[in-house]
């Protein structure tokens, strides 16, 4: 008798491990995915804010003028950064990026001054760059505003497709893992229901017997969780440094807060839905679900 009690604990307790694993491992694919969708809501941002207008002012244009445009621009709600670059500044780094001085070329330098203006990741689209640019060029000192018209179309269609794969692929992945999660429980649960049919044939209430599994599956449901984060925090440090000088990895609060939530909501609610499932079928439905 000792010995079978062992043995179903022993059983139980392997069945919990087991499904343990199971729940962790989809929730560590949700961790990854939820990173990588964070983090490329980043990547597009960086993008569109590293795009550069060039604003190419007149060769006539006075100091006053030019402080005065720079300084109406840098308080439009459009303007991340601005930056006056001089002839002479604009002379070094096209020095620096030809590898000689156009000066001993042509006797004179030909760069006009300009300022370079990044724009938020709201405003860096084909639309409001067409008004932007309109404003802009309203200005008497304003010769030219030059910024790369193809890149920003495809910047700005890309972007809209990767955004709605993304989403595709987060609903898909999150009703993948509450279908994983749910059938974990529900063997779980399973090797359990002539104990819950017989908890009610004697008297206890539904409440009373949903609730030892509960308590049961918010820690299940936890651990699982803190293990995925666990296993996810290992992996960014391992991987940190090697993407570092490409991107940032962050949001790692929300990535946490996601899977933690997750296992414990999906795997509380697949127990109430399992448990409730046997409470309402009838004895003789056990022997064949």
């Amino acid at each position: 008798m000792a010995d079978n009690v062992k043995n179903k604990r022993f059983k139980l307790a392997n069945s919990y491990i087991i499904s343990s694993i199971s729940i962790t491992f989809v929730l560590l694919i949700l961790g990854f995915f939820s990173l990588f969708l964070f983090n490329t809501k980043d990547l597009s941002v960086n993008a569109k804010e590293s795009v550069i207008v060039t604003i190419f002012l007149k060769p006539d244009a006075q100091q006053g003028e030019i402080d005065v445009l720079r300084n109406q621009i840098a308080a439009e709600n459009y303007c991340k950064e601005i930056k006056l670059v001089s002839p002479g500044d604009a002379l070094e780094d096209l020095k620096d990026e030809l590898g000689e001085d156009i000066v001993d070329v042509l006797d004179h330098n030909p760069l006009p001054t300009t300022i370079n203006l990044n724009l938020y990741a709201d405003y860096s689209n084909t639309d409001s760059l067409q008004f932007i640019e309109t404003d802009i060029k309203q200005s008497s000192i304003v010769d030219d505003v030059f910024y790369n018209r193809s890149m920003i179309y495809q910047l700005d269609k890309n972007v809209k497709k990767i955004t709605v794969v993304v989403l595709v692929l987060e609903i898909l992945l999150l009703l993948m893992a509450t279908s994983l999660i749910s059938n974990t429980v529900r063997l779980l649960i399973h090797s359990k229901r002539f104990e819950i049919k017989t908890m009610q044939l004697v008297g206890a209430t539904s409440k009373f017997i949903l609730k030892p599994f509960l308590i049961t599956s918010f820690w299940h449901g936890l651990l699982s969780s803190l293990f995925a984060i666990s296993a996810l925090i290992i992996a960014i440090l391992y991987y940190q440094s090697s993407v570092d000088d490409i991107i940032k990895i962050g949001h790692l609060e929300e990535v946490f807060g996601v899977v933690l939530l997750a296992g414990i909501s999906l795997t509380v609610l697949s127990t109430i839905f399992s448990v409730r499932k046997y409470l309402i079928s009838s004895s003789e439905d056990l022997f064949f679900n």
